[in-house]
């Protein structure tokens, strides 16, 4: 099993539910918050505007980024938000 997710590409993601991503610091959070801007989509500092890039992402998660690219506009059918359902399980 191990092989084909390696061949489908989705390994990284499989490793990554392995991390206990509930476990978090509330006032970290918060100051994640006070500094994100929605408009622009980045963290408003003094010294000016800071976006996550994609290696930010893969340094944080271990995800690799390379791979085909994405071409969204090549699907001819629309995938509904509604009809998509990403949830969190929460460990009890």
């Amino acid at each position: 099993m191990h092989s084909e997710w390696v061949e489908t590409g989705i390994y990284e993601f499989i490793e990554l539910a392995k991390f206990n991503l509930h476990l978090f610091d509330p006032q970290m959070m918060f100051s994640a918050i006070f500094f994100w801007n929605r408009e622009t989509r980045a963290f408003e500092f003094p010294c000016g505007f800071v976006c996550p890039t994609l290696l930010d992402i893969a340094a944080i998660t271990g995800l690799v980024p390379v791979g085909e690219r994405f071409y969204p506009d090549l699907f001819e059918e629309e995938i509904s938000i509604k009809e998509t359902s990403i949830g969190i399980r929460r460990p009890t």
